[in-house]
């Protein structure tokens, strides 16, 4: 798992920082004008501002005692399919682990945030967000038991710029469908996780 978190994270900076070479280095974000944009990609000016960061924080789940420690990767960009008549509508798609000596967590995650200027360099994010979970479990055995899960939420941040720079701290709630594993055990993983980011923007 740890090696497939590895893999994926490096292939996402790799393309992530050759597209922001190529794309303008402009630091406006032209979305919208005053009106809701289907495709704004396809309009002259539209800047998809991709940005990368780190992330870390923790992962409670409801029925664990024990609170986790989560670590990823996020990507974002302008939402390149809708923005709305005010404001604007920031992708974020994130990859998140979170892991013990019995259990591992992959969380792969697309959460559109709606974002509401608090001032001059503070934004307020709020959204759904979509994905699917990988858990593992380390049965006393030896043997591993692993399951997908479908997960839904929804969760909301503050994010500060300095320039090309963020900060950010976000909440997210998830819920998932139940998991079935081959050893009979059946359980959700719904959980609430806190992350904090530091990255730049293209």
């Amino acid at each position: 798992m740890k090696k497939t978190l590895q893999s994926l994270g490096l292939a996402l900076l790799v393309t992530i920082i050759t597209i922001g070479q190529v794309s303008s280095q402009k630091a406006e974000i032209v979305v919208n004008e005053g009106e809701s944009t289907f495709l704004p990609f396809l309009k002259s000016g539209f800047r998809p501002a991709i940005g990368i960061a780190p992330v870390a924080g923790i992962v409670k789940f409801d029925d664990a005692d024990q609170t986790l420690t989560a670590y990823g990767l996020e990507i974002s960009l302008q939402c390149p399919m809708y923005q709305c008549k005010t404001n604007y509508i920031r992708q974020q798609i994130s990859i998140v682990l979170a892991k013990n000596d019995e259990f591992s967590s992959l969380a792969l995650e697309l959460a559109p945030h709606y974002r509401l200027p608090l001032g001059t360099s503070l934004e307020l994010g709020v959204g759904p967000h979509l994905g699917a979970n990988i858990i593992k479990l380390d049965l006393i055995d030896t043997a591993t038991d692993t399951e997908t899960v479908f997960a839904y939420g929804a969760g909301t941040s503050i994010n500060y710029f300095m320039e090309r720079v963020y900060f950010s701290t976000e909440a997210r709630y998830t819920l998932t469908t139940e998991a079935e594993f081959e050893s009979g055990y059946t359980s959700n993983y719904n959980n609430l996780r806190v992350l904090g980011k530091v990255g730049i923007r293209f």
